[in-house]
C-alpha cells in the first residue's frame, strides 16, 4: 500500500491519569484538494486499550461523532450498537499521526498488549 502525505498541521495534547491515556488534538489537514479541520478526544484504559472518540470535523459543513468500546468489546456509535465493529480492537483516523502507533501498541508482543 502506497502512503501519501498531504500537508497538514497537527497539535496533540497527551495525558495520564489513573483511568487511562486521554489524548486531544486539533488538525487542519488538505485531503483530495480539500481543506479539513477536525478536533478529537481519544481515551484508552491504563493498557492504551481503545475506549472512547469523540469528533468534529468542518469539511463543507460541521459533523461529529461519538465511537465507544466498552469492557466486553461492544462498540457504541452515536449511542447506537455497532455490531459490525465487534472484532475490532482500535481506531485509525488517517488524518492523524498518532493512530497508528497507537494501534500498535495493541500488536501481539508489545508490552501495551500485556
Amino acid at each position: 500500500m502506497e502512503t501519501r502525505h498531504t500537508p497538514g498541521v497537527e497539535t496533540l495534547r497527551l495525558s495520564q491519569d489513573a483511568n487511562g491515556i486521554h489524548a486531544t488534538s486539533h488538525l487542519m489537514q488538505v485531503i483530495r484538494g480539500n481543506s479539513i479541520a477536525a478536533s478529537y478526544m481519544i481515551d484508552c484504559d491504563p493498557r492504551w486499550r481503545f475506549r472512547r472518540l469523540w469528533l468534529k470535523v468542518d469539511n463543507q459543513g460541521p459533523r461529529k461523532l461519538c465511537l465507544q468500546r466498552d469492557l466486553r468489546g461492544h462498540w457504541l456509535l452515536n449511542g447506537e450498537p455497532r455490531h459490525d465493529l465487534q472484532h475490532c480492537q482500535h481506531i485509525m483516523l488517517s488524518a492523524s499521526p498518532f493512530t497508528p502507533p497507537l494501534a500498535a501498541t495493541q500488536r501481539p508482543g508489545n508490552r501495551a498488549a500485556r
